[in-house]
């Protein structure tokens, strides 16, 4: 176990060592420059609990460590760093130094407060409230004649069908299951290959599992299902044959109608799970053990990205995976959200990275709103504001985070491996301050 930088102070003014454990080990009131005797329990009780806070913050590394190594390994060398930073900026539309890049972010926050305020009079829907925002609700739109008819002449017009059958029709016009085969890499001896693929996907997409659809189906085997699954697909397979799919997908005219593809929308979805799991965990909101199912769904209606996360995990966290992993056609520049999909940290990194996040935020009149300096004042929107950015912090450590940016870009580390470290007890890690 090491420190990668010197990350816990142990002087008796450190905020590191906080004023409950002072009052339990030493048995003091106040910080005192000499302890001479101490309560072991409480002390062996304050030393574990400071090193956990470390090893999720980063601040405290395991080395060889799956979980709890030094992710500052997997930034981008110096070298690559300066090579790939001016493209990187110019792709991204990001200054190149850091004094720009807080004049141009000074300046757009300026503009926006100004915008807000000379059109506070005339906006009908908001207020402020002994210093908070308030919103009123907007009137609802009147239904649109006819609509039940609408409705009823296109389910007239489009008739159900089945899911076999639209995988089976899929499968005729791509041929996604040509990335699917022996894991040893030689050729495939079975009968019927295609109808057997189908049949496994069908199985573990729907989560039915291969005994229940070996009742509901003649002429299959529940070992036959999940030998193929065991044997003949993999992640990194089942990943290119869904690439394959949402390619071919957005080659229809229809998709275009709903959407431009520059729109996508994230959020997850609980999946019950068997209570002795590796990733089941117990649920609060929704009750019950089992684990999340995180989606991005473009706004051209289909799912371009899934990720399977413990219940326990904030889903903010991975908002920003589903961006980098896709590699298909369609590119979603814009993420919207609920307010799982953000914070402080999630807006800044997505920032650097050049995707704009849209989170639909509870309770936002909490939050806390920044003047572009201290002087800033405004004739109606003046008491929302209850502190000021401090640019120098930014223009300092421009290029630490570029760095961080940067690495992501190259496919050095996602972007949750960050997250989750500055997700965690974020006032002792240091690049959250960055």
């Amino acid at each position: 176990m090491m420190l990668p930088e010197p990350a816990i102070d142990t002087s008796p003014e450190s905020a590191n060592t906080s004023d409950r454990w002072w009052k339990q080990a030493p048995g003091v009131e106040k910080r005192t420059s000499k302890v001479e005797q101490v309560d072991r329990h409480y002390f062996e009780m304050c030393v574990f609990t400071l090193i956990a806070e470390r090893l999720q913050s980063g601040d405290l590394v395991i080395e060889a460590s799956e979980k709890f190594s030094d992710y500052r390994d997997q930034f981008v060398s110096d070298e690559e760093f300066q090579q790939a930073a001016a493209e990187y900026c110019r792709q991204a539309g990001l200054p190149a130094q850091g004094q720009g890049l807080a004049d141009h972010l000074r300046g757009k926050l300026s503009e926006t407060a100004d915008k807000v305020d000379a059109g506070f009079p005339d906006n009908e829907y908001l207020g402020i409230e002994n210093g908070e925002p308030v919103l009123r609700r907007i009137e609802q739109r009147p239904r649109p004649e006819n609509l039940s008819l609408t409705e009823q002449m296109i389910r007239e017009q489009i008739p159900a069908v089945s899911l076999l059958d639209a995988m089976t029709d899929t499968e005729k016009w791509l041929n996604w299951t040509r990335h699917f085969g022996p894991l040893s890499g030689h050729e495939a001896k079975l009968d019927d290959p295609i109808v057997r693929y189908l049949t496994a996907v069908f199985t573990y997409g729907c989560n039915l599992g291969p005994s229940q659809l070996a009742q509901a189906m003649r002429g299959t085997d529940r070992r036959q299902i999940a030998w193929i699954n065991q044997r003949h697909i993999s992640e990194e397979a089942l990943d290119k044959a869904i690439i394959e799919i949402i390619n071919g997908y957005n080659r229809f005219l229809l998709p275009s109608l709903w959407g431009s593809g520059e729109r996508a929308s994230a959020d997850g979805t609980k999946w019950d799970l068997y209570e002795q799991n590796l990733l089941s965990e117990y649920h609060i909101r929704y009750g019950g053990y089992g684990g999340i199912a995180y989606y991005l769904i473009s706004d051209k209606y289909i799912a371009l990205f899934s990720h399977f996360i413990p219940c326990g995990v904030r889903e903010a966290v991975y908002i920003l995976d589903g961006l980098m992993k896709n590699t298909s056609e369609i590119q979603p520049e814009i993420v919207h959200s609920d307010s799982h999909g953000q914070s402080e940290t999630v807006f800044g990194l997505a920032y650097l990275l050049g995707i704009k996040l849209m989170p639909r935020i509870k309770n936002w009149r909490h939050l806390t709103f920044y003047r572009p300096d201290k002087k800033a004042r405004y004739d109606h929107i003046d008491a929302l504001f209850s502190d000021h950015v401090d640019w120098r912090l930014i223009v300092d450590n421009f290029e630490e985070m570029l760095k961080a940016a940067v690495s992501i870009k190259v496919g050095k580390l996602m972007p949750s491996t960050v997250l989750r470290k500055l997700g965690s007890y974020n006032r002792q890690n240091r690049l959250h301050w960055i």
